[in-house]
């Protein structure tokens, strides 16, 4: 894979913008609107080293200002009845992802009233679970007229929401509706953007009075590389729902999946384009070794397709014993089959490594570069006896043994980190941070107007560089026969990883 250029990535945003610029200039607001947007996609598609833009939100402000009456915003007003939240999303799609992150949101606030308004759902059939959500809510969901323009359907959704007590923003990266809706109001309710996306460029970041990071590390980023200052910025983790059907037995889950009884299963679930592998950064590269340590054991990735050539190359490389089984709705069996769940490399998936952890089974992600914001962080990962990330190869490798060798240190670790994501993801205390999220919005809002960003950071970072290579293509770095025998060659260092765990096993279990 040839090496990205941050550079040029940016100086392709930037072209498209200065063509919005000139279209707003010439007071041609529709085309200057859309250029935005399609500045913005290209830097989510290609990440141009930046996580903030002030002349693209100021463009959209100017837009709102010249075509948005104000007269109709309404003054912002404590709730004194059930609150009524109006959650804006661009698309919403199955099976998981922000509208999922949505779903689980609607459900775990069930002392509020939720409803949805979708900008740009380009005729694709809302999800039936979505609208379920939204009905056991006593909500309503609107769909903007595709057929309009950016501008009416801006105009369209501020007037939806004048009568909501807090506007929470799920939006893609892209979006330019609802900058245009609010860019130019200061008299609306509470705004909460929700940064699932914190590791990409987004629009939007001067709009909300809050923005909700569901991690630490988006945090940090929001902070220093988006310019928020500390008081719009807050940890906000992902509502996860407990209480779904209990799992199979696991001899029954190996049998469904047509698995050996006496197999080990490792599992990992995410989008294919997580497996995007950068120079070593190689999934399947990273768990060879394990494979000839575990006869037994068996890795099955949930996501990519069984056909993409890399994973089909990796199936035959190993003779079955990786595999990658396309995109499942129900994940029951896999968790129950699972003695150990593996996070995604190079990019972790946070939410499918809550949920296996959510599930009691033990969880393990490598951290193969610098920064966090491509890896897994949460805050129910701290103060774990036993770490859940790790930074070096061998540190990864020990641990995954660990849990497979010793069934008392899996079932300690596994106990442990589902009461942390119980603690922080799920029922009263993920409500009480929720509470503490709408009250600052609340506070801000009547403070407006806030401080724009301001960005102090702008040195590019290794994980620009990583972000814009994965994002280059699908993976064309297929492991090779020669990968197996140099990971056979590293059994020398597995035994004596073996010893030291011994001794560990030894000197806390005995």
């Amino acid at each position: 894979m040839a090496n990205p250029d941050v550079a040029a990535a940016r100086h392709a945003f930037e072209a498209l913008l200065e063509e919005a610029a000139n279209s707003l200039a010439e007071r041609r607001y529709e085309e200057a609107a859309r250029k935005v947007q399609a500045a913005a996609n290209a830097a989510f598609l290609r990440h141009p080293g930046i996580f903030y833009s002030g002349k693209a939100e100021a463009v959209l402000g100017e837009i709102s200002k010249a075509c948005l009456p104000i007269g109709n915003s309404r003054r912002i007003i404590a709730p004194h009845r059930t609150p009524h939240v109006l959650h804006v999303l661009t698309q919403a799609h199955l099976p998981g992802g922000h509208t999922k992150l949505a779903q689980n949101w609607i459900a775990s606030d069930a002392g509020s009233r939720h409803s949805v308004v979708l900008t740009q759902q380009l005729s694709q059939p809302v999800p039936e679970s979505l609208l379920n959500s939204v009905a056991a809510s006593n909500g309503q969901m609107w769909v903007l007229d595709e057929n309009q323009g950016f501008i009416k359907r801006a105009g369209a959704l501020r007037e939806i929401a004048q009568e909501f007590d807090w506007i929470v923003l799920h939006v893609h990266p892209f979006d330019a509706i609802p900058l245009i809706a609010w860019g130019g109001s200061t008299e609306h309710a509470p705004i909460i953007h929700l940064n699932h996306a914190d590791h990409l460029f987004w629009i939007g970041a001067a709009v909300p009075d809050l923005v909700a990071n569901i991690r630490p590390s988006g945090y940090r980023t929001s902070n220093t590389r988006r310019g928020l200052e500390q008081a719009a910025n807050f940890v906000l983790p992902i509502p996860l729902v407990d209480g779904q059907d209990p799992l199979p037995a696991r001899n029954t889950a190996k049998a469904r999946l047509n698995l050996p009884d006496d197999c080990q299963l490792a599992l990992t679930v995410a989008s294919s384009y997580k497996f995007n592998s950068v120079g070593e950064m190689d999934y399947v590269k990273l768990h060879l070794p394990l494979l000839d340590r575990c006869p037994r054991l068996r890795i099955l990735v949930v996501g990519p397709s069984r056909n993409n050539k890399y994973w089909k190359d990796s199936a035959r490389l190993t003779e079955g014993r990786i595999q990658a089984v396309g995109i499942q709705n129900d994940l029951s069996d896999y968790l129950a089959a699972a003695d150990v769940y593996l996070d995604s490399t190079p990019f972790g998936s946070l939410t499918s490594l809550l949920e296996a952890g959510l599930a009691e089974v033990p969880c393990c992600s490598w951290r193969p570069h610098q920064s966090s914001i491509l890896a897994c962080d949460d805050v129910s990962f701290d103060g774990l006896r036993y770490a859940v990330t790790y930074e070096s190869c061998e540190e990864y490798w020990e641990q995954v043994l660990a849990y497979l060798d010793d069934p008392a240190i899996a079932t300690s670790a596994s106990q442990e980190l589902q009461a942390s994501i119980i603690k922080h993801h799920i029922n009263d205390g993920w409500r009480a941070t929720l509470n503490e999220a709408y009250l600052l919005a609340l506070r801000r809002a009547e403070a407006r107007p806030h401080n724009p960003p301001n960005v102090r950071d702008i040195e590019e970072r290794e994980s620009d560089r990583i972000l814009l290579a994965m994002q280059g293509g699908f993976i064309d770095n297929p492991p090779r026969p020669s990968d197996y025998f140099a990971a056979r060659k590293k059994r020398g260092l597995l035994t004596r990883i073996k010893r030291s765990l011994k001794k560990r096993i030894g000197a806390e279990w005995s």
